[in-house]
């Protein structure tokens, strides 16, 4: 018998678009829609706290608890405030988020 997965299901078109597969198991791609979900509320949630304080003014322990995570998972994620404010600076330099910085003058 053919053992071949449908490529019509919503879980094997991310497959195949996200990471280039034909056949994952589910779980795989369950995972790591959740870990860039987690990204995004870290990033979203540092961005939100550091423009309202400033990165001195905020602590890692804020940002985790805005994005619901424990406060060791923002250090998994993105290696601290550090971490955090190189995306958030990169991410505005380079244009690839959905907002950039901006300051007023």
């Amino acid at each position: 018998m053919d053992d071949a997965q449908p490529f019509d299901t919503p879980r094997a078109q991310f497959r195949i678009a996200r990471r280039g597969l034909v056949r994952s198991h589910p779980a795989d791609a369950l995972r790591m829609m959740r870990g860039q979900a987690t990204r995004q509320a870290i990033v979203g949630a540092a961005r939100q706290l550091f423009s309202e304080r400033g990165c001195f003014g905020t602590k890692v322990d804020d940002i985790a608890t805005l994005a619901r995570v424990p406060h060791s998972t923002v250090y998994a994620v993105s290696g601290g405030k550090q971490g955090l404010l190189r995306t958030l600076t990169e991410t505005a330099t380079n244009g690839s988020g959905r907002r950039g910085i901006h300051r007023k003058y």
